[in-house]
């Protein structure tokens, strides 16, 4: 039997990896909002990624482009190894686990509210602390004025919010598609 490829399937994976890429370019290069920049979407589309792309090459497409975008936009003042140092790999490390969770979610647990609060907790802690945590650490850079739970205290109430702002868009979005799909009045496939 051939392995028949369905075309709306392409087109959708194409549409997303579009979008994903131009949210990246839009606010990779900034963690807190701003007046002019939104905070980085990274975390939420490795998130989202895994469960609405799941293979493993897609990952690998989005890591280069996220790297891509880190290595082009650095400013001019910038040392290239402020960023890319060991601990950009912990950062790296993170966006797996944040796709291999994602990847491993039911269609159920994306779109009925109290499982999607339990694995966006999840996300949320885990994204966080692994990429703060990682990418400080292994950077060999001083981090903690006192303690670690003053690092976590003044880091974790901006990406939470963000990240959090980000989630909500994400299933709010997925259940008005799933919406429109259900009463046929809107087919993202075909379009």
């Amino acid at each position: 039997m051939k392995n028949l490829i369905n075309p709306n399937q392409i087109n959708q994976k194409f549409f997303i990896i579009t979008l994903f890429i131009m949210l990246m370019l839009l606010t990779r290069g900034s963690h807190f909002l701003t007046a002019y920049e939104l905070p980085d979407t990274t975390f939420i589309l490795m998130f989202a990624g895994g469960i609405f792309l799941r293979r493993f090459k897609y990952f690998l497409s989005l890591i280069f482009i996220s790297i891509m975008i880190d290595y082009f936009s650095l400013d001019a003042g910038i040392v290239i190894s402020y960023l890319f140092n060991f601990g950009y790999l912990g950062l790296i490390a993170t966006y797996s686990i944040i796709w291999f969770f994602g990847s491993k979610l039911s269609n159920d647990s994306i779109t009925k509210m109290p499982l999607f609060l339990i694995n966006g907790f999840l996300f949320l802690l885990i994204s966080f602390l692994g990429s703060s945590l990682t990418f400080y650490f292994l950077s060999g850079w001083p981090i903690f004025e006192k303690n670690l739970h003053e690092f976590l205290a003044q880091h974790a109430p901006s990406f939470i919010l963000a990240n959090l702002t980000y989630l909500v868009i994400m299933f709010t979005s997925k259940s008005f598609i799933d919406y429109l799909h259900k009463f046929k009045k809107f087919k993202f496939e075909n379009n």
